[in-house]
C-alpha cells in the first residue's frame, strides 16, 4: 500500500483530475474521521454496543498492532508493542525510497528522486498525523481506579500511571518520537507555507520546480488562495490529540473543549472553503458535524439510565458518517469513469480578440455537427476548473489563433493539459494571420515566463507548455485557414471544413475556391454596414443576420419579408451601394473599434442620414467601440474625409445620436430582436417610393445629387 500510494502521488499534475483529486480527499477525510473516533475511545466517555465493538476495530489506524495480533512479531511485551508502534512512520521510508528507485529504473529520464522522496513521505504523514501524535502520548493518557486508588493507561490497563519503570519509559519513548517525527513535520510544514509565495513566483528555476514537487502534498489538494490551509488542518489534528491528554477525569470539561474545537473547525472550514474539488467542501463539513453529534450522544450515555434512544442515534449518526464517505467515493469514482457532460469541441481563445468570433463559429458549428461546442470561457469559475473540463470531458480541442492567444496562461494550461491527456489538438486562423514564427513563439514563452504564477499553481511547467506549443504548431496538427477575402461568409466556409475534420490527423490549410459576389440590385433590403478589416465586427454582422435569417428573434414577424445584405460580402462598389442605400427598408451600422476610421463606414453614415434620415438609421455598438470626443470631429475627420467636411460632421453626429442598440457576444438574438422591430417601424411609418421602371426594359436607378458628390 505505501509502494503504491508512492507511484500515485508522484504521477504528473497534468495527469490528476478534479475527481482524481476528490478521492484523494475523501480517503485523507475518512482516516481522519476514524482516528478522531479513536480519541473519542480515549476520553472518560462509556460508550455502548455495537459502536464499541466497531471502535475496537477501528484502532488500527491508530496503530493498535492488538488488532493485527502484532504481538507475534513484536512479542507480547508493553515496551516493545509501543516501540513497534513510534517506528511505524518512520519504517514507511525505506518502502517509499524503495519504490522510487524500482521506478527510476523503469523511467531511467525520472531525476527528481529526492522530490519524490519527500513528497510521498510528507502524503503518508499527513495522513497519519493523528495517529501518531496520539500514539506518543499514550501513556500520558490515564483513567482513575475506583476510590481514587490510583490510575492506568486507557490504552494498556496493566500499566499504571506512577511515572515509573515501564511507564517511565514509555513516557521518555513518547516524548522522543513526537520530537522525531510529528513536531519536525509540522514546523516543516510551516516552513514550506512560509517559503511558498516567493518560490511560486520564480518556479522556472530548476531548484523552485524541486522544491515546489517536493512539497506538493502541502498545497496541491488547495485552492491556490488557500495554500496555508495545511498548516490549520495539522493544527486542528494536533489540539483534538491534546484533549484526553490534557483534560483528565472530567467527561464534561473534555466534551465542551472537543466540541469547541470541532464547531470552531465547521466555521474556519465553511468560511474559506479551502479543498479545491468542491463538493469536498461540503463532504467535509458534514461529516464534522456527524462527529460532533457522535461525540453528544456518547457524553449523553455516561449519565442516562436508559440507553435504547441514545444508542439507537449514535448507532444512526456512525452509519450517517460512513453511508457519507461511501456515497461521496462513489460520486467521485462515477465523476472519474464517467464524467459528464461530455464535450465534443472544446474551443479555446483570448477573449479580449475574438469574443464575437468564437460565439458564431460556436454556432456555427453546434448547428452543423449537432455535437456539444464549449467555450472555455463560459466556464465561470476557476481557471483549475476549466483545465479539468478540459482534461476530463473535451473530445476535440480548437485553439482559435489570434495575435496575443498563445502569450496567455488560461490558454497555455488548456493546450498543455490537453497535450498531457492526448485530446485532439486543432487549430483555427484566420486568412489574414500569419502562423507564429519562432520569434514569436519564444516572444509568448517569455511573456509567460513573467506571468506564469496561474501556471505554476497548477504545477504547469514551461517545459509541459513547450512540448504542448511544438506539436500544437507541428504538421501533424490539423490547421485550418479561415479565408479572409469572404467577409463573415469565411466563417461559414472556415466551420463547414472544421466541423469534417475532426478525424482528420493531418494538417489542412484551407483556401478560398469562390470569389466575393457582386452587391445585388434590389429594393427594399436590409443593409448591414461593418468594418471589413475588423474580423469581430464581421463575426457580429454574420451573428445578427443568422439569427434574423433562422428567426431566432422574439417576434420574428417585426422583419417581415426584407431579405439581409451584408455590404462587407460582396465585392466593393461604391456606385451599387449608394443605390441600395437609397432604397433599403433600413441601414444598421456597426460600430466597432475601426468605425470612425474607415471611409467606407462614414460613407455609410452620411449617406444613410441623406437619403432615408434618422430613423432609418440603426447603430450597433460593440463592445470595441468608444464614442468619439470634439477633437475627432476637428482634428481628425478632416484628415480622412475630402467633401464638405462640415456637412458630413453633422451628418455623422446626427448618425451617431440615433438611439443605439448594443451587441454582446453572448446575446446576438437580443440585438437581431430590436433591429426587427426598428426595421419594422420603419416599414410602417414609411412608403418608399422608387423610380418607375420599365418591365421589358431595365433602367438605371436615378442617385441624388448628394449620392452623385459622394461618389
Amino acid at each position: 500500500a505505501v509502494a503504491a500510494l508512492t507511484i500515485s502521488v508522484n504521477r504528473s499534475a497534468l495527469m490528476q483530475t478534479d475527481a482524481s483529486m476528490m478521492l484523494i480527499i475523501i480517503v485523507g477525510l475518512m482516516i481522519t474521521s476514524l482516528q478522531v473516533v479513536n480519541i473519542y475511545i480515549q476520553m472518560e466517555i462509556q460508550w455502548f454496543d455495537p459502536l464499541t465493538s466497531v471502535f475496537e476495530a477501528m484502532s488500527i489506524v491508530s496503530f493498535d498492532l492488538k488488532v493485527v495480533k502484532g504481538g507475534c512479531i513484536f512479542g507480547s511485551g508493553v515496551v516493545s508493542n509501543f516501540i513497534a508502534r513510534q517506528c511505524i512512520g518512520p519504517g514507511c521510508l525505506p518502502i517509499i525510497w524503495l519504490a522510487l528507485q524500482g521506478r527510476r529504473m523503469k523511467l531511467p529520464h525520472s531525476t527528481m528522486v529526492g522530490p519524490m522522496f519527500l513528497n510521498a513521505m510528507g502524503t503518508i504523514y499527513q495522513g497519519l498525523f493523528i495517529a501518531m501524535v496520539l500514539s506518543a502520548f499514550g501513556p500520558l493518557v490515564c483513567y482513575n481506579h475506583p476510590e481514587d486508588s490510583g490510575s492506568s493507561m486507557v490504552s494498556r490497563p496493566e500499566i499504571l500511571c506512577s511515572f515509573e519503570g515501564d511507564h517511565m519509559f514509555l513516557v521518555v519513548a513518547g516524548v522522543i518520537s513526537l520530537c522525531i517525527v510529528p513536531i519536525p513535520f509540522l514546523a516543516l510544514t510551516g516552513v514550506a507555507i512560509h517559503q511558498y509565495p516567493q518560490k511560486i513566483s520564480q518556479i522556472n528555476s530548476k531548484t523552485s520546480v524541486g522544491w515546489l514537487h517536493a512539497f506538493r502534498f502541502v498545497f496541491f489538494r488547495f485552492k491556490p488562495q488557500r495554500y496555508y490551509f495545511s498548516l490549520i488542518l495539522l493544527c486542528r489534528s494536533f489540539l483534538v490529540c491534546l484533549v484526553p491528554v490534557t483534560i483528565r477525569h472530567d467527561s464534561a470539561f473534555q466534551v465542551c473543549i472537543m466540541s469547541a474545537i470541532l464547531a470552531l473547525w465547521v466555521l474556519v472550514q465553511q468560511q474559506m472553503l479551502p479543498w479545491k474539488a468542491s463538493w469536498s467542501n461540503l463532504l467535509d463539513g458534514t461529516m464534522t458535524m456527524l462527529l460532533l453529534m457522535l461525540l453528544l450522544c456518547g457524553s449523553m450515555s455516561t449519565a442516562a439510565q436508559d440507553m435504547t434512544t441514545i444508542r439507537a442515534l449514535g448507532t444512526l449518526f456512525f452509519a450517517l458518517l460512513v453511508a457519507c464517505i461511501g456515497l461521496a467515493g462513489a460520486f467521485a469514482l462515477m465523476s472519474k469513469i464517467s464524467p459528464r457532460p461530455l464535450v465534443g469541441i472544446w474551443i479555446c481563445h483570448f477573449k479580449r480578440e475574438a469574443d464575437a468570433q468564437v460565439h458564431f463559429v460556436k454556432t456555427l458549428l453546434a448547428d452543423k455537427t449537432r455535437r456539444r461546442v464549449q467555450l472555455d470561457s463560459e466556464i465561470e469559475s476557476s481557471l483549475n476548473e476549466v483545465v479539468d473540463w478540459v482534461k476530463t470531458r473535451a473530445q476535440c480541442i480548437v485553439v482559435y489563433y489570434t495575435k496575443n492567444c498563445l502569450a496567455q496562461p488560461p490558454c497555455a494550461a488548456q493546450i498543455a493539459a490537453g497535450h498531457a491527456v492526448r485530446v485532439k489538438l486543432m487549430m483555427l486562423i484566420s486568412e489574414n494571420m500569419l502562423m507564429p514564427s519562432v520569434d514569436d513563439l519564444n516572444q509568448s514563452m517569455n511573456f509567460l515566463e513573467m506571468a506564469s504564477r496561474p501556471l505554476n499553481e497548477l504545477y504547469i511547467s514551461m517545459k509541459d507548455v513547450k512540448r504542448a506549443y511544438d506539436h500544437l504548431l507541428s504538421e501533424s496538427t490539423p490547421c485550418i485557414t479561415m479565408p479572409g477575402t469572404l467577409g463573415s461568409e469565411g466563417f461559414h466556409v472556415a466551420t463547414e471544413i472544421l466541423s469534417s475534420a475532426v478525424h482528420v490527423t493531418e494538417s489542412l490549410r484551407i483556401t478560398s475556391v469562390r470569389e466575393m459576389p457582386k452587391l445585388p440590385d434590389r429594393q427594399g433590403l436590409l443593409l448591414v454596414s461593418c468594418d471589413a478589416e475588423d474580423p469581430e465586427a464581421l463575426a457580429a454582422a454574420g451573428a445578427i443576420r443568422y439569427c434574423l435569417d433562422r428567426h431566432e428573434v422574439k417576434h420574428p414577424e417585426k422583419l417581415g419579408y426584407s431579405p439581409i445584405c451584408i455590404l462587407a460580402d460582396h465585392v466593393p462598389d461604391p456606385r451599387q451601394r449608394a443605390k441600395l442605400i437609397y432604397t433599403a427598408r433600413s441601414v444598421v451600422v456597426l460600430l466597432s473599434h475601426g468605425s470612425l476610421l474607415s471611409v467606407d463606414q462614414l460613407g455609410t453614415m452620411t449617406q444613410t442620414v441623406t437619403a432615408l434620415g434618422q430613423d432609418s438609421a440603426i447603430p450597433v455598438v460593440t463592445p470595441s467601440f468608444s464614442f468619439p470626443s470634439a477633437n475627432y470631429f476637428s482634428d481628425m475627420l478632416p484628415s480622412l474625409w475630402c467633401l464638405d467636411v462640415e456637412d458630413s460632421v453633422s451628418k455623422i453626429q446626427v448618425f451617431l445620436a440615433a438611439l443605439a442598440v448594443p451587441f454582446e457576444a453572448t446575446l446576438p438574438r437580443e440585438a437581431a430582436a430590436a433591429i426587427a422591430y426598428r426595421a419594422h417601424k420603419r416599414g410602417e411609418s414609411t412608403k418608399l417610393s422608387f423610380p418607375e421602371e420599365d418591365d421589358s426594359v431595365p433602367k438605371p436607378m436615378s442617385i441624388p445629387v448628394p449620392f452623385q458628390m459622394a461618389l
